[in-house]
C-alpha cells in the first residue's frame, strides 16, 4: 500500500526565498542519495495554516522505501544540515497509507 509523506514548514516571515535555495541544494543531495520520490510543493494562502506556510508531499511505494531511503541519506558523509531556525520556525512530519473506498481495508 502506498504511503503519503507530507512536512508541513512554517516559516519565518520573509523568509520564503531563503528556504526555495535551501530546498534546492536539499533536492540536489537527495538526488545523489538516490530512492527518494519527486516532492510536490505547496504555499498556504488560506485556511488553518498560517499564510506562507509550507507543504510538502511525496509517494512512497511503501514504509520500507522511505526507511531505506532516509538511512542513506543519514549516514552518508557531509550530511545536509536542516533549514535553520531563523528560516523555518517550526515543522512537522506526518504520514498516510492511501486507500479506497472500494478497496478492502488491510489491517
Amino acid at each position: 500500500m502506498q504511503v503519503i509523506e507530507r512536512r508541513i514548514l512554517e516559516l519565518a516571515p520573509g523568509q520564503f526565498d531563503a528556504y526555495r535555495e535551501w530546498e534546492l541544494g536539499n533536492r540536489a543531495v537527495e538526488e545523489s542519495v538516490g530512492g527518494f520520490p519527486e516532492k510536490r510543493y505547496c504555499r498556504a494562502i488560506a485556511g488553518a495554516l498560517p499564510m506562507g506556510t509550507i507543504v510538502w508531499e511525496r509517494a512512497w511505494t511503501n514504509l520500507a522505501a522511505c526507511d531505506e531511503a532516509y538511512r542513506r541519506l543519514y549516514h552518508r558523509e557531509g550530511r545536509h544540515n536542516a533549514p535553520s531556525p531563523e528560516v523555518v520556525v517550526s515543522q512537522r512530519q506526518e504520514f498516510y497509507l492511501t486507500w479506497s473506498p472500494g478497496a478492502k481495508p488491510s489491517s
